[in-house]
């Protein structure tokens, strides 16, 4: 099974005192965006994936493969 995850980032002023997480991963079930990756990440789960996403700026979204536990963090997350 192949999950996309797209972050969305948050950014507003008030983003310190808000219960709202700075950005947030909608996640889309057989959905791939091919290219653009930044690297590949193998044995891995999506919690890890979601996480390697998240500590780069550059990062857009990811996609996860859970059949091959392979996770590939994306620059670009155009079909």
């Amino acid at each position: 099974m192949l999950i996309t995850g797209i972050s969305t980032v948050f950014a507003t002023a008030a983003q310190a005192d808000s219960v709202i997480p700075p950005q947030r991963y909608q996640g889309f079930m057989d959905t791939d965006y091919y290219g653009s990756d930044l690297q590949a990440l193998f044995d891995t789960d999506l919690a890890s994936c979601q996480a390697a996403c998240s500590a780069q700026d550059s990062c857009a979204g990811f996609s996860y493969n859970s059949r091959s536990n392979a996770c590939f963090p994306k620059q670009n997350m155009q079909s």
